[in-house]
């Protein structure tokens, strides 16, 4: 959008609008929000300005629902981690890889743990996530 091609790229999603008359999602950041409310919307007003008032703007809460973040792991078979050692440290390293990472990156340990423990022919376990995600520690240290 910074690029004199903004309003062509503007016009293209406008025009994908108009003859599929499929809906669109524009997600961002409160950056994309910040700039498409100040020099962006004034830059390219004629065109933006349509496209604005046809959508709506949804804030996406700070922090993921709980019930979110359960879903993922019930997805793989673990039960809700629990009040023991093992449950409060996955329950850590899950909010750590959240708020340093994404939830994407959550769900990508999931899944690399979860296999891991298929091809040892496992149960997944609460205890195999913290294995693995304290031998990344590890290895993220050695590389250091």
């Amino acid at each position: 959008m910074g690029q004199d091609r903004g309003a062509e790229v503007i016009e293209m999603f406008r025009e994908i609008y108009e003859r599929t008359g499929c809906a669109l999602v524009f997600v961002g950041t409160e950056v994309w929000e910040d700039r498409l409310a100040g020099d962006m919307l004034s830059k390219w007003r004629k065109v933006l300005s349509q496209t604005v008032q046809r959508g709506i703007n949804i804030q996406l809460p700070s922090e993921l629902p709980e019930e979110d973040i359960a879903a993922v792991w019930r997805a793989f078979g673990l039960p809700d981690p629990g009040e023991d050692k093992v449950g409060r440290a996955s329950m850590e390293v899950i909010r750590e890889v959240l708020q340093t990472c994404s939830f994407g990156r959550y769900v990508k340990r999931m899944r690399a743990v979860a296999t891991a423990a298929a091809r040892k022919g496992e149960a997944y376990a609460w205890g195999h996530f913290l294995g693995t995600h304290r031998f990344l520690q590890e290895l993220a240290g050695a590389a250091k």
